[in-house]
């Protein structure tokens, strides 16, 4: 269990919820990020987010007015419902750790979802690039560990 502070004082106490890829491990955002959506586009960030890279919602009662998070705690994301949000594709991203990208890619191919796939000289160079729903630049890495 693990408590995160919030606006106003409250506290929430929320368990460590993960999605198990092959068993290898978990998807992690690398610090909490606020990211604007418009609210009505939610349902499509669900699906992707949670259908596609396998994020957990936040329980019902760490979820923040106004906002929709997903991820481990201390460590997720929150999008933010905004009338008009900033998307800026070509100069930020939510960089993400997934325990494989082989499982990833076929997920996005499963949904005819584009991306761009790189490989570098070393193992830490491999990521995919895909832009959600809104057209925010995720870029996605695997986690190993050492």
């Amino acid at each position: 269990m693990l408590s995160m502070g919030y606006a106003r004082g409250t506290v929430c106490r929320m368990p460590i919820l993960t999605r198990k890829d092959e068993g290898r491990g978990t998807v992690q955002c690398i610090r909490e990020m606020h990211i604007g959506i418009p609210i009505e586009r939610l349902g499509d960030i669900e699906d992707f987010y949670r259908g596609v890279l396998g994020l957990r919602p936040w329980p019902t009662a760490c979820q923040i007015s106004g906002g929709w998070g997903v991820g481990e705690a201390r460590c997720g994301v929150l999008f933010e419902f905004r009338h008009d949000p900033r998307v800026e594709p070509m100069r930020r991203r939510l960089a993400l750790t997934v325990p494989g990208l082989d499982a990833v890619a076929k997920r996005l191919g499963g949904r005819n979802w584009p991306f761009v796939r790189r490989r570098g000289l070393g193992y830490s160079d491999h990521c995919i690039l895909v832009a959600d729903p809104v057209g925010h630049l995720v870029e996605l890495r695997q986690s190993r560990p050492l």
